[in-house]
């Protein structure tokens, strides 16, 4: 889906290119949709998405304690280093 037609499949192909925007063109099929009951493969994706953000919340630890890698006591570290160079933390 995209609101330039042109760009419906450059990145990957598609087998029914919608043109529009986006919360608008959703609005216009929801009522058209059916609720499965089988709900395993939401909830299987949906695990695997959970798995996935705690791999990158690990990730995005430090391997070791700044203090360590700069070779600098914590205290200096402190000083060292301006507010807002960390990045915040993810979801």
């Amino acid at each position: 889906m995209d609101d330039r037609p042109e760009r419906i499949g450059l990145r990957y192909p598609a087998q029914v290119g919608l043109c529009g925007d986006a919360k608008l063109t959703l609005q216009e099929l929801k009522p058209l949709l059916e609720r499965r009951p089988d709900r395993s493969f939401l909830e299987q994706a949906q695990a695997e998405m959970n798995d996935w953000r705690e791999l990158q919340a690990h990730r995005a630890l430090p391997r070791y304690p700044i203090a360590q890698r700069t070779g600098m006591s914590t205290t200096e570290n402190t000083r060292a280093s301006p507010a807002g160079l960390h990045p915040p933390a993810r979801l």
